[in-house]
C-alpha cells in the first residue's frame, strides 16, 4: 500500500506551543508615591480587555516623564510593564529591548527582586526568538539569586523554564519531572498562575510521553484553574494544548472546536506570538476538511505575522502546515520545498523538526522517489529516538517500511513495520496499527502466505474502524474515509484469489467485505445520531449479500457496485439469484470518467458533429464498464447503480449500450436510479415493510426569496404543481420546517448556494429554520422527515464534492439522511427549460400510478426523444437517489381546466339526452306518434 499521506499529515499536527517562563502580566504594585498606582490599574484593566495599543500609549508619556525627572524606580517599573506587553503581544525585538534594559538598571540600582523578574521575562523573550543556548543561563541566574533572597515563587518558576528546555531536548521524563516539581511548589505557595504554566507544561511532558490520559487530565486542570482566576491567555494555552491531543489520540471534531476558541482568543488578546500554535493546526483541520484555499490564507497571514515581529521558532511549524496543504492539493514540488525549508530552520524545535521531516519523506514516496524517502529519515532517525512523540516516531517508521517494500527490501520493511506497530499498540492509535499490519500482510502475501495475510488484513480493518470511529462528528469520519482506499484494496484482491472455498464463495465474501467501506458516514447519519432510529439498525451492520439477494432485491431488479482504486478495480452485479464479479482496468479511468463528465455535463454546440463525439466518449467508456455485464441488463428491468470515486458524478444510465436493438444509451432502455450503499437500500426496504402509520399525501412547493425565481422555468414549475396536483400547496417564498410536516412530497424550485469545498455548508434557500436563516445541508440531515420523495429540481444539487467510498456530499445525501427514502436531484446546472418539462412529465407519470424510478426514467426519455434536447446534458443529469421503487401518493387536481371542460361536455350531453327522452315522454302522453 502507498501510506496514507493526507492521514499521516493530519495526525502529525505541530508541536505545542512554548511552556517555558510565559507568565501572566506581572502583578506587584507600582512603586508608591509616584502617581503610579492608578496608571497600574487602568492598564491592568485595558490589558485583560485586549487594548493592548491603548496600554503602550498610556505608558509613553509616564516614561518619558519619568526619564526626565531621572527617577529610576519609576522608570525601572515602566520597562518591565512596557517590556512585559511587548513580549506577550508578539512584539518580542521592542519588548527584549525594554526588558534589558530594565536588567541593567535593576543591577545598578541593587534592586534583587526586581531583578530577577526582570530576568524572568528576558528568558521568556529569548525563548521566543529561538536564543535557547543564551535563554538557559538566564534562568539559572534567575533561580540562583531567587534562592539568595528566599524568593520561593520565583524558584519554583525556574523550574518552568527548565522543563521547556528538556522538551526542546526531547526529554520528556526530565521535562515531567520539572513540572511537577513546579506544580506542587506553587500550588503549595497559592500561585495560581504559576501552577497553571506548570500544569500546561506536565501535560505537554506527558503528550510527548504517549500518556494521552495524563496529558488530558493535566490540561483540563490547567484550564479550571485558567477559568476560576479568569487569566483568558492561559485559558487558551490549555484549549490550544487539548487540540493537540484530541487530534492525536481523541477526537478529532473536538480538537477542531479547541483550535477555533484557543486562536480566536490569542487574537482577541491580541497576542500574536501564542495565537500562531493553534493557528497553524486549525489551518491543518481546515485542510483536512478540503478547505485548502481558507487553510493557506490564514497560514500567509501567520507566516508574515511570524516574521514581521521576530517570532522564528513559530516560522518553521506555518511552513510545515503550508507545505501539507500544498500536499494535499497535489503540488508535490511545492510541498517538499516547504517541508526542506521548515526542516532547516535553525529554530525549530525537534517535534517540529521531526514533522517537518516525516512529510517530507511522504512527499517523497507520493513523488515515486523511494530510495530519497528512506535516506531521508533513516539520517535523521537517530537522532529522534527518544526526543519526539510515540506517534510521529511510529509514521517514521511506516514511511521506511514503504520505502523498503518499494525497494524490494521485504526483511527490512517486516523490521519497520513492526517497530511502528508495538508504537501504534503502545499509544493505541488505530490508524497506525491498521497500516503497519497493512505493511506487514504485504509481505506475507508476496511469501505466499496467504492465510496469514489475510489475518492480519482482517485485524487492520479492525483498527481502521477504531481509529475511525475516534471522532464524533460526521465531517470528520467522511475525511477519514479516503484513508481506507489501500487497505480495502489489499483485503478485497486478498479476498478474491486467497480465500478458500469456490469462487462464489469467495465472491459473495468479498462483497460483504466492500459494505464496511460504502457510505458508512451517511448511514450513521441516516440511523445512528437519532435515538428513534438507532433501534431501527442495531450496531449499523452493514448488509451481507445473503440478506440483500432473500429480503431486499425484487424480481428484475439489478444492483451494479463498483469499487475504484488506483491499482485495482472491481464490479460486483447482484440479482436476486446470482452475484458476479467483474475485474475492471483501472488504468485510464479516471481520465475517461473526467472526459465523459464533460462532454455532458455542457450544453452542446455543433449539434451534429458534437452528438458524434459525445456519443463515441459515452460508447468507449459504456463498453469498459457495462458490457461485460449485459447479458443481466438484458433480463432485468431496473437498474441500481452504486458508484465510487468520480463514477459518483458520472450518470451511467447516459451510457451506451447494445442490449440488442443496437449501442442506446442504458436509460433509454432500463430504469436506472442511484444508490450510496446496498446497505441503505436494504434499511429503506426494511422499514417501509414495517411502516404501519398511514401514508402521508400532498405536495409541497417551495420557491426562495432570492433571485431564483426570475428563472422562468421555476415560476412555471411552481404555477404547474400548484394548478395541476392535487392537495398542493405552493410558497413562492419559501418556507419553515414545520411547513414539511404530513406531505408526501417537497419539491424546491430555483438556485441552492452551492460550497463545494465545505458540501455540508450548502445552503437551500427555500428552506429556512426557526431563525429566519436558509439551512445547511449539515442542518438539513439532522432534521427528521417524513416525506416520502423530495425533488431538489435546482443547479447542481446532487453536489460536487466526492469522497471516495462514502459518495457525494450535499443537498441530495442530507434529504436522504433525513429520512426521505427517495431524493431526485440533478449531477449538473440543467438548461431551465428542460427542467421544467422533465418536472412536469415526473408529476403526470406519478399521478398515473408510475413509482418514482419509472416515472423520472419516462420524463427523460420524452425529453431525449426531442431533437432539440437530445444531448445527454439535457435529460440525463437529473437521477434518482434512493429505493426507485418507492410508490407516491399524488393526484392530478380534479378540477383542472381541461378536466373541467370534460366533466362540462358530459353534463351537457347527459342533460340532452335527458330532454329527448323527456320529450318523447310527452309526445306519447299527447297522441302524437315517435
Amino acid at each position: 500500500m502507498a501510506l496514507p499521506l493526507s492521514l499521516a499529515i493530519a495526525l502529525l499536527v505541530a508541536g505545542a506551543m512554548p511552556t517555558g517562563a510565559h507568565a501572566a502580566a506581572d502583578a506587584r504594585p507600582a512603586p508608591a508615591g509616584r502617581g503610579l498606582e492608578s496608571v497600574a490599574r487602568h492598564t491592568d484593566s485595558l490589558y485583560e480587555a485586549g487594548a493592548h495599543e491603548q496600554v503602550l500609549t498610556l505608558l509613553a508619556p509616564h516614561l518619558r516623564s519619568a526619564r526626565a525627572g531621572r527617577d529610576s524606580i519609576a522608570v525601572l517599573w515602566l520597562l518591565r510593564r512596557e517590556g512585559q506587553l511587548r513580549i506577550r503581544r508578539g512584539d518580542v525585538t521592542l519588548g527584549a529591548a525594554a526588558i534589558d534594559e530594565a536588567v541593567q538598571l535593576a543591577e545598578r540600582l541593587r534592586d534583587t527582586l526586581t531583578l530577577v523578574n526582570a530576568l524572568r521575562w528576558k528568558d521568556f523573550a529569548l525563548q521566543q526568538q529561538g536564543r535557547i543556548s543564551q535563554a538557559r543561563p538566564v534562568a539559572e541566574r534567575m533561580q540562583r539569586l531567587a534562592r539568595s533572597i528566599g524568593d520561593r515563587v520565583h524558584d519554583a518558576r525556574a523550574h518552568i523554564s527548565f522543563g521547556w528546555y528538556a522538551v526542546i531536548d526531547g526529554d520528556f521524563r526530565r521535562a515531567r519531572d520539572e513540572y511537577a516539581r513546579a506544580a506542587d511548589s506553587l500550588a503549595a505557595l497559592d500561585e495560581p498562575n504559576g501552577e497553571i504554566l506548570a500544569r500546561l507544561g506536565l501535560g505537554r511532558s506527558e503528550f510527548g510521553l504517549g500518556n494521552y490520559r495524563a496529558a488530558r487530565s493535566s490540561n483540563l486542570r490547567a484550564l479550571e484553574l485558567s477559568r476560576i482566576h479568569v487569566q483568558s491567555a492561559y485559558i487558551a494555552h490549555a484549549l490550544g494544548n487539548l487540540a493537540m491531543i484530541e487530534t492525536t489520540g481523541g477526537d478529532l471534531s473536538l480538537a477542531a472546536e479547541y483550535q477555533r476558541a484557543s486562536y480566536e482568543t490569542y487574537r482577541r488578546l491580541g497576542l500574536f506570538s501564542q495565537a500562531a500554535y493553534p493557528g497553524a493546526d486549525l489551518a491543518s483541520s481546515l485542510a483536512t476538511l478540503g478547505r485548502s484555499n481558507e487553510a493557506l490564507a490564514l497560514l500567509d497571514t501567520l507566516l508574515t505575522a511570524c516574521r514581521d515581529n521576530g517570532l522564528r521558532p513559530q516560522i518553521p511549524m506555518v511552513l510545515s502546515q503550508i507545505g501539507r496543504v500544498r500536499a494535499e492539493q497535489g503540488r508535490l514540488r511545492e510541498a517538499a520545498t516547504a517541508f526542506s525549508a521548515a526542516m532547516d530552520e535553525p529554530s525549530a524545535q525537534i517535534d517540529v523538526r521531526a514533522i517537518a521531516v516525516t512529510r517530507l519523506g511522504m512527499t517523497f514516496l507520493a513523488m515515486n522517489q523511494p530510495d530519497s524517502a528512506r535516506a531521508l529519515i533513516a539520517r535523521h532517525l537517530n537522532s529522534f529516538e527518544g526526543k519526539i512523540g510515540i506517534a510521529f516516531l511510529a509514521w517514521q517508521h511506516l514511511v521506511l517500511a514503504e520505502a523498503e517494500y518499494r525497494l524490494g527490501h521485504a526483511a527490512a520493511c517486516r523490521r519497520w513495520s513492526e517497530r511502528a506497530l508495538t508504537g501504534g499498540r503502545t499509544i493505541a492509535e488505530g490508524f497506525v496499527i491498521a497500516n503497519a499490519l497493512t505493511m506487514l500482510a504485504r509481505v506475507e502475501r508476496d511469501r505466499g502466505h496467504t492465510v496469514a495475510a489475510l489475518a492480519l488484513l482482517d485485524s487492520a480493518v479492525t483498527s481502521w474502524e477504531s481509529g475511525r470511529s475516534r471522532s464524533s462528528a460526521a465531517e470528520w469520519r467522511e475525511t477519514l474515509a479516503i484513508e481506507s482506499r489501500t487497505l480495502a484494496s489489499e483485503w478485497l484482491a486478498l479476498t478474491i484469489v486467497g480465500e478458500s472455498g469456490s469462487a462464489a464463495r469467495r465472491t459473495e465474501l468479498a462483497f460483504d467485505r466492500l459494505q464496511r467501506f460504502k457510505a458508512r458516514t451517511l448511514i450513521e447519519r441516516t440511523f445512528g445520531p437519532r435515538p428513534s432510529r438507532r433501534a431501527d439498525r442495531a450496531g449499523l451492520q452493514p448488509v451481507k449479500l445473503a440478506t440483500l439477494q432473500l429480503e431486499t432485491l425484487a424480481p428484475g431488479e439489478l444492483l451494479l457496485d463498483f469499487f475504484i482504486a488506483a491499482d485495482h478495480a472491481w464490479l460486483f452485479a447482484v440479482t436476486r439469484d446470482s452475484c458476479r464479479l467483474v475485474t475492471l482496468p483501472p488504468r485510464g479511468l479516471w481520465r475517461q470518467l473526467a472526459l465523459a463528465r464533460d462532454v455532458i455535463s455542457q450544453p452542446a454546440g455543433e449539434v451534429r458533429l458534437d452528438s458524434l463525439a459525445t456519443r463515441r466518449v459515452l460508447a468507449t467508456l459504456g463498453a469498459r464498464l457495462l458490457d461485460p455485464v449485459r447479458d443481466l441488463l438484458a433480463t432485468q428491468s431496473r437498474v441500481f447503480v452504486i458508484g465510487d470515486d468520480a463514477l459518483h458524478l458520472v450518470p451511467v444510465g447516459a451510457l451506451m449500450v447494445d442490449l440488442g436493438t443496437g449501442p442506446e444509451p442504458l436509460l433509454a432502455q432500463r430504469e436506472v436510479s442511484v444508490l450510496p450503499a446496498a446497505s441503505l437500500l436494504a434499511d429503506l426496504r426494511r422499514i417501509a415493510r414495517g411502516r404501519t402509520q398511514v401514508r402521508q399525501r400532498g405536495v409541497v412547493a417551495l420557491g426562495a426569496r432570492d433571485s431564483s425565481l426570475r428563472l422562468a422555468g421555476a415560476r412555471s414549475e411552481l404555477a404547474w404543481i400548484g394548478a395541476h396536483l392535487n392537495q398542493a400547496r405552493v410558497l413562492g417564498r419559501g418556507g419553515v420546517v414545520a411547513d414539511l410536516a404530513g406531505t408526501a412530497i417537497v419539491h424546491f424550485a430555483g438556485h441552492t448556494q452551492p460550497d463545494d469545498l465545505r458540501p455540508w455548508q450548502t445552503r437551500l434557500p427555500g428552506l429556512r429554520g426557526a431563525d429566519g436563516e436558509m439551512l445547511t445541508a449539515g442542518e438539513i440531515a439532522k432534521l427528521s422527515l417524513d416525506a416520502d420523495l423530495v425533488v431538489l429540481a435546482s443547479c447542481a444539487s446532487v453536489g460536487n464534492r466526492v469522497r471516495s467510498g462514502e459518495g457525494v456530499a450535499g443537498l441530495a445525501s442530507a434529504f436522504l439522511a433525513a429520512g426521505s427514502p427517495a431524493v431526485v436531484a440533478s449531477l449538473w446546472p440543467v438548461d431551465d427549460q428542460a427542467t421544467s418539462r422533465i418536472v412536469r412529465r415526473f408529476y403526470e407519470r406519478l399521478t398515473l400510478g408510475d413509482d418514482a424510478g419509472r416515472a423520472l426514467a419516462r420524463a427523460q426519455r420524452s425529453v431525449r426523444a426531442d431533437p432539440r434536447t437530445v444531448h445527454p446534458f439535457y435529460w440525463s443529469g437529473f437521477v434518482l437517489l434512493g429505493d426507485a421503487a418507492l410508490g407516491v401518493p399524488v393526484r392530478m387536481h380534479p378540477l383542472l381546466p381541461n378536466r373541467v371542460a370534460a366533466y362540462a361536455g358530459g353534463v351537457s350531453a347527459l342533460l340532452s339526452l335527458l330532454l329527448a327522452w323527456t320529450s318523447r315522454d310527452r309526445r306519447r302522453l299527447s297522441g302524437i306518434p315517435v
